[in-house]
């Protein structure tokens, strides 16, 4: 009888957990990215249940963050930062119906850029193009001879 009850026990305890948490925690003193006017976090069993203007009376643990910053979970899968970071300072294609439209594009990113500064392009398909036709480099060469220019 007594081995049962210890399985029991046993059983009882791995289903549910060993969690010493508090039911509620209140996350003080922070900024949080993009809500400028929330200044506290209230959780319960792990979830954010409210943002809160300022601190608010509740029971359970209370982490003061100092003045500290709160981001969003960077949730991605997979991601390349650093690609990410040229994606964000490249001319972007996407879209382009023809040749002409990505250079035109090209074009503008050269009046904005300072002179001798690379020029980085991507997201063109030339599949979408009527004429499925790459720009050569001679067309970047008329847009620009002191910009050096990449576009894939």
């Amino acid at each position: 009888m007594i081995k049962y009850i210890i399985i029991f026990f046993i059983f009882t305890m791995t289903i549910h957990g060993f969690n010493n948490s508090p039911d509620m925690i209140l996350f003080t003193n922070c900024h949080v990215y993009g809500k400028p006017d929330i200044k506290a976090i209230l959780c319960s069993r792990g979830k954010i249940v409210e943002l809160l203007p300022n601190d608010k009376s509740v029971s359970g643990q209370r982490v003061d963050l100092k003045g500290g910053w709160v981001y969003p979970g960077f949730t991605d899968a997979h991601m390349h930062l650093t690609g990410m970071g040229w994606a964000l300072e490249s001319v972007d294609m996407v879209g382009t119906a023809t040749k002409e439209e990505a250079l035109k594009k090209a074009q503008e990113a050269v009046r904005e850029t300072h002179k001798g500064a690379w020029i980085r392009g991507r997201g063109w398909d030339q599949n979408d193009w009527p004429e499925i036709q790459y720009p050569s480099a001679k067309d970047l060469d008329a847009l620009s001879e002191i910009h050096p220019m990449i576009f894939r």
